[in-house]
């Protein structure tokens, strides 16, 4: 094969991109806004100019799976696909401040915490500029900002976590968690016969609470697993069971007994230096941050 003589279209790295990032062709066509046999011809054409197979067709319902040549390309023009738009939002930015976009990602219990009243305050200074708000995990939000589809995250971080070197992390202070529960309504001596709630499995909070567990040998009787943080602060106001949560989260539970735990974690602001836009960083200068 010789790369010297590809004379591909754009339009094939950006729909190659999509769709390795989906892993789905329906998810991919519905991003691109075309149908699916515009996202297969695209695919087909751009294997035929590479000479090389670039996905593998999972099944029914299931993620595609990119072939190890696919893997190297998709990284390649993933990194090219994503500069092209960042030039273009920069270019809009610069030329029009006040009527662009600003797309961040938070921990959903840290949104009523910090977010709200710094996404009020800088709506009052630009109230043209339009916000959208991913909501997730830490192991979610770290890989949107990779993709670069979140201008930057507001989550949570302990010590043994590990961030690529283009990621730049802001601490804004440390939280603590604790165990929060209604004794009015739900009333034990110890907690092994105790109902926890918990937020579901397989997520970066779920990690942290069960490290804790296992770490200081603390059982509980059954779990009551969650989505959301409301959720959990329904459940716990109605007597359903003991809440590991964020002591700093229930400022405004004044009913809720809380028992102080010795587990903390970092709430942090992490963003890709080279990627931040004029719209992001007038945001970023509410928390504190300052990009040099």
């Amino acid at each position: 094969m010789s790369l010297s003589s590809l004379k591909m279209n754009l339009d094939f790295i950006r729909t190659f991109t999509v769709l390795g990032q989906s892993r789905n062709m329906t998810e991919a066509s519905r991003k691109l806004g075309v149908d699916t046999s515009y996202v297969s011809r695209h695919i087909k054409q751009l294997e035929q100019e590479l000479q090389t197979k670039l996905i593998i067709p999972g099944p029914k319902n299931k993620e595609m799976q990119l072939t190890e040549a696919g893997k190297y390309f998709f990284e390649k023009y993933e990194r090219v696909y994503n500069e092209i738009l960042l030039t273009e939002k920069n270019y809009r930015q610069i030329e029009q401040l006040d009527n662009c976009k600003i797309t961040l990602g938070i921990s959903l219990d840290l949104e009523k915490l910090i977010i709200r009243d710094k996404l009020f305050e800088f709506l009052q200074q630009y109230p043209n500029i339009n916000l959208k708000i991913f909501n997730g995990d830490y192991e979610r939000l770290y890989k949107l900002l990779n993709q670069y589809s979140i201008d930057f995250a507001l989550c949570k971080l302990n010590a043994k976590k590990r961030l690529d070197s283009n990621i730049q992390v802001k601490k804004l202070f440390s939280a603590q968690y604790c165990l929060a529960y209604d004794e009015r309504k739900y009333t034990f001596s110890d907690y092994s016969y105790a109902t926890i709630i918990l937020p579901v499995s397989n997520t970066d909070e779920r990690k942290i609470i069960n490290d804790y567990l296992l770490e200081n040998n603390i059982h509980f009787q059954r779990t009551i697993e969650v989505e959301t943080y409301d959720q959990m602060l329904s459940y716990i106001n109605r007597g359903f069971g003991v809440g590991f949560v964020l002591k700093e989260s229930l400022v405004n539970e004044k009913k809720l007994t809380v028992d102080d735990l010795d587990c903390f974690v970092d709430v942090c602001i992490l963003y890709i230096k080279d990627k931040i836009t004029p719209s992001t960083l007038e945001l970023l200068k509410l928390f504190d941050v300052k990009v040099v």
